[in-house]
Order: structure tokens, then sequence, then C-alpha cells
């Protein structure tokens, strides 16, 4: 946990208001409604420069979030992802390899019968070929 505060302490979210929020994230919801902890609050101009330990962000309210380089994002979602959907995961590569058995299967089979009509259609077309030669 220490690394993950370490590392998202300076996110800053910019508010319609031209205010701007920094601070540690804490959560995020799916309505972009974000939770913070040890926050620096800025007005515009930076005429005011306050301090709170937690703020509730309103998503409706953000502007822009700002995240710092040193995150790797692709990193954090799957991460994100992975904590969230375990047994999703889990069962999808349980069905993944049936469901290919199933289509292989399926695609001989078709590939098969294709074979065995065209043989016959090639056979027809010979013995039909020998009668009009005769």
């Amino acid at each position: 946990k220490q690394w993950y505060q370490r590392r998202v302490r300076g996110t800053t979210i910019e508010l319609r208001n031209e205010v701007e929020v920094t601070g540690l994230v804490d959560h995020v919801d799916g309505l972009m409604n974000i939770h913070l902890s040890d926050v620096t609050y800025r007005t515009p101009h930076r005429t005011t420069v306050e301090r709170f330990e937690t703020m509730h962000v309103h998503g409706r309210q953000m502007r822009f979030v700002h995240i710092p380089d040193q995150i790797n994002m692709a990193r954090a979602i799957a991460k994100q992802l992975d904590t969230q959907r375990p047994d999703q995961k889990k069962f999808g590569n349980r069905k993944q390899p049936r469901y290919l058995e199933k289509k292989r299967a399926e695609r001989e089979r078709i590939l098969a019968e294709h074979a065995a009509k065209s043989a016959t259609q090639d056979t027809d077309k010979v013995g039909q070929a020998t009668e009009t030669g005769s």
C-alpha cells in the first residue's frame, strides 16, 4: 500500500470552477466520483491554499484529472481489472480450450463432408465422361 500511496500522491483534479485539488486517490467509483486524502485545495490564481484530511469530488464537477507521469496506466488498469473480476478471468480461461476444441472438430467435420461431396461429384463426372466417350 505504501508504494501505491507514494506513486499517486501528486494526482491533481481540475474542477469546472477552476479550483485545483491535489492529493492521494483513495477510491474512484463508476460515476467518476473520487475520494481523496491528504488534500491541497487551491483556488483560481492560487490566491488561497488550504489543506484537508479527506475530500470527495463529484464526477460532474471535474474538468481534468492530471495523473502523474511516473504511473504506468496500462499496468494500473490491468491490475485493477484483475482485482475486480478474478472469477470471470479464471472461468473464461477454462472455457476457451473447450470452445476451441469444439470449433476445431466442427471445422474438420465440415471439411470432411465437403471432401466427400467433391469426391462423389468427381466420380460421377468420370463415369459420365466414359459413357459419352464410348
